[in-house]
């Protein structure tokens, strides 16, 4: 996370100024600072050949923006993301892009069905509205990879169309859902569905009836969770 969070910071300082980011972190070793160094460089030159710009919305850059609406058929739900960027091309089409960042590569089928995207769409359009920005045109991830022995540093973008009315459709009606399980107190601890995580690391603990137990999660009488689409249950 500590690394992940660097490199965000170093992206995010060459999306403002133009210009290269360099780390030195004192939490880091010679070898780590060396690698992020390496990735940010890297960073710095597609994003000065990529022909974007950072979008402004109210006088102020798209850059790591934290924004939200209400759900259309629901308004008692808000959607709530962070934007990484919102950029506009040469051609003054609009580019909603989402890092990822590490060993983990991304596919084009990830790209074009990932829920996050879809999700910043739906509320990305809907604030962007009062900008006068009429719509997203393209999605997009862009990867950046760290060096390793056998490959230098690296950044990919996987551009992906801008999500049609059904997969927009799907998404709401699964936030819906989600939204009333919120309600009923069913949901995993948190983070990252750890078993027995603590509830002071879980999101949900504001709106957790049983938050005050913070040696463990709760999990309410009768509430049945999937133990996974994959494990056989016998």
């Amino acid at each position: 996370m500590l690394l992940g969070t660097i490199r965000h910071l170093g992206f995010e300082h060459t999306l403002r100024t133009d210009q290269p980011a360099a780390c030195a972190d004192a939490r880091l070793t010679e070898k780590e600072t060396q690698s992020i160094n390496a990735e940010l460089l890297v960073f710095y030159d597609w994003w000065m050949e990529s022909g974007l710009t950072p979008a402004y919305i109210h006088q102020t850059p798209a850059i790591e923006l934290k924004i939200e609406s209400r759900h259309p058929d629901d308004p008692s739900i808000i959607l709530v993301t962070r934007m990484d960027l919102l950029a506009v091309d040469e051609d003054d089409e609009y580019w909603l892009i989402d890092w990822k960042s590490g060993k983990t590569k991304a596919t084009q089928c990830f790209a074009d069905h990932a829920d996050q995207l879809t999700f910043m769409q739906i509320i990305a359009e809907d604030v962007l509205q009062e900008a006068s920005i009429d719509k997203i045109d393209h999605l997009a991830i862009v990867e950046s990879h760290p060096p390793s022995a056998q490959k230098n540093a690296a950044v990919n973008m996987i551009p992906s169309p801008r999500r049609g009315a059904a997969q927009v459709e799907d998404l709401l009606s699964k936030t819906r859902v989600i939204a009333d399980r919120i309600r009923n107190q069913e949901f995993f601890a948190t983070s990252r569905y750890g078993f027995n995580s603590p509830c002071n690391l879980c999101e949900y603990q504001s709106l957790c009836a049983n938050s005050k137990d913070t040696a463990g999660f709760h999990i309410p009488p009768g509430i049945n969770i999937p133990t996974g689409l994959f494990e056989e249950v016998s």
